[in-house]
């Protein structure tokens, strides 16, 4: 099966499993970051881990600079502290991730 089935076959039933997910969104992310349409499974995995580092990076980004006004509570400062926080392991447990693939290959990971 040609990568870019198993990706709109894979995003479909994640969609219909999965209400917060969409299956649009992930259509069109992939659309708007690829110049051509990926060859291998590899190509794709590749490309969706630039799109999420690169939204997880700008995420992580938004939250240290709105830390940085004084228009917040405590309540709300705690509350970016903790998505601040989050987002940083989520990043940091994805690169792993992605690395395992690379080493060990999509069977072993």
């Amino acid at each position: 099966m040609h990568p870019i089935n198993s990706f709109m076959n894979l995003a479909s039933e994640a969609a219909k499993n999965d209400p917060q997910l969409s299956f649009d969104f992930c259509v069109a992310c992939l659309e708007a970051n690829t110049k051509n349409q990926p060859t291998s499974l590899e190509e794709l995995v590749a490309i969706s881990v630039d799109v999420t580092m690169s939204n997880t990076t700008n995420t992580i980004s938004k939250i240290s600079d709105l830390l940085k006004e004084q228009k917040f509570g405590d309540y709300a400062k705690s509350c970016l502290q903790d998505c601040l926080e989050l987002y940083s392991d989520c990043s940091f447990e994805f690169r792993r991730c992605y690395l395992c693939t690379q080493v060990q290959g999509f069977s072993h990971s």
